[in-house]
């Protein structure tokens, strides 16, 4: 763990910001630039998903705060490559869409097709209405969109239909037919499967998974690279949960569950599988009743591997291994390779303020997995001037790391930031680039197209 003082946070603020990009749909602007470490961010596209309707003090004050006239809940289209060496000014040109979105759910409220072509985004709350200034007069969401990517500096949102109230994570399966959500209000139909082509979607179907304590049972979802098989982290439970998907003759789809539920750290979150599917790795917030305003004063949270069984008639899927990581890893990623893990921690940098619990940085911590014995390796914990960070993407070769800021310790700048830096090795640690890029306040989720 590292300490900050305040002054330390501002000589790193104004150390770390010199690039800023405009997201303007179409519109092409400057970049500034002077740092000796350099940015090479691989891949097709970089896509992110911001909510407008809410600050993040938020969760703990329960008010929405000022609104931003014009402003709306967006998805932004960043090509790649971004490479840049030197302080020379250059353009980037991005694309832009209003889609409704909400930072109340989890860091899976979007997914992109294999090949690109598409994405989909849950709402999980609505749009909050002219005169809402509460967090608790957010209508709650029912729908699931698609979007059309063949033209990625023109997204446009395509298709619309209702999956049950209060979507809370989305994810499409290797195929790109089929795509797999959460909802936390729909008693007796938490898991939702619905068909699709292209952007048009099929009929939906809706299943039963065995939760304890009701609402909010579920949080993330994510398919097997085989995509037979998908996980469900059962927040109430410390449980990861592990079903197998079959298609009967008829084109209907039944689930059922694959071997019993892995027990593991406290209230976990979400996760992803290995590239060769061997391995779920797990990350935990450890919230909870005894947790100081549930979330707000929670201890280090924790990522676990687990190892998956995907043969045989009695499954016995168990915990390898188990690391800390910084306070409230909400967000993750693997690199490509499944080799590298990061987290963005939120720690208590979305509180008011005034607060006297808040703290002015964030952080990132990053570990290593073996790819045969699935082991996790602590390779360090990195300050971040961001608050309520909770996406996160590698670049397409594991080389660079986005990070999201809902918004920034900034008195006069009230939009969101994406922070990059860079993946070194020997050993594997993190490198401020000080390249970011502004986008619309409360960014919450990264996709990478590679």
């Amino acid at each position: 763990m590292f300490h900050f003082t305040m002054r330390m946070r501002y000589q790193l603020l104004f150390a770390l910001g010199l690039l800023a990009i405009s997201a303007m749909s179409g519109v092409t602007v400057a970049q500034t630039l002077d740092r000796a470490v350099p940015l090479d961010f691989q891949g097709r596209y970089l896509i992110s998903l911001s909510d407008a309707d809410m600050l993040p003090s938020a969760y703990v004050d329960g008010q929405l705060g000022e609104r931003q006239t014009g402003v709306e809940d967006t998805l932004t289209v960043f090509p790649l490559p971004i490479a840049l060496r030197n302080s020379s000014a250059q353009s980037l040109t991005v694309g832009q869409v209003n889609v409704s979105n909400a930072v109340t759910a989890w860091p899976f409220s979007l997914t992109v097709a294999p090949n690109g072509r598409s994405a989909f985004v849950i709402e999980t709350s609505e749009p909050a209405p002219a005169t809402a200034t509460q967090f608790d007069e957010l209508p709650v969401g029912r729908r699931l969109r698609s979007l059309d990517l063949n033209d990625p500096m023109n997204p446009q949102v395509v298709d619309t239909i209702e999956v049950g109230n209060r979507p809370e994570a989305v994810d499409i399966n290797p195929q790109g037919d089929l795509l797999l959500v959460t909802t936390s209000l729909e008693p007796g139909k938490q898991i939702h499967l619905v068909p699709v082509n292209g952007t048009k979607f099929g009929q939906l179907q809706s299943f039963q998974v065995p939760v304890q304590n009701g609402a909010g049972a579920i949080t993330g979802v994510r398919w097997h690279p085989s995509g037979r098989f998908f996980a469900v982290a059962l927040t109430n439970q410390d449980a990861i949960a592990f079903y197998q998907v079959n298609r009967s003759n008829d084109g209907r789809y039944q689930i059922q569950l694959w071997g019993e539920p892995v027990s593991v750290s406290q209230f976990p979150v979400g996760g992803y599988f290995t590239p060769d599917g061997q391995f779920f790795v797990t990350n935990s917030v450890h919230w909870g009743e005894e947790v100081d305003d549930f979330f707000v004063g929670a201890p280090p949270g924790s990522l676990t591997s687990i190892r998956f069984v995907a043969e045989g008639n009695m499954p016995q899927h168990r915990v390898v291994s188990t690391v800390q990581t910084g306070i409230s890893p909400e967000g993750m990623a693997m690199s490509r390779d499944g080799r590298l893990i990061a987290t963005p921690n939120m720690i208590r940098s979305y509180v008011p303020w005034d607060d006297p619990r808040l703290t002015p940085y964030s952080s990132i911590s990053l570990f290593t997995l073996d790819p045969v014995t699935g082991q996790l390796q602590t390779a360090g914990e990195y300050p971040l001037p961001g608050i309520l960070p909770q996406g996160i993407a590698f670049d397409a070769n594991g080389q660079n790391l986005a990070v999201t800021s809902a918004i920034d310790f900034d008195l006069t700048e009230r939009r969101g930031t994406i922070h990059f830096f860079r993946v070194q090795s020997n050993p594997p640690r993190l490198e401020p680039t000080g390249f970011k890029a502004s986008v619309v306040r409360g960014v919450h989720q990264l996709v990478l197209i590679p």
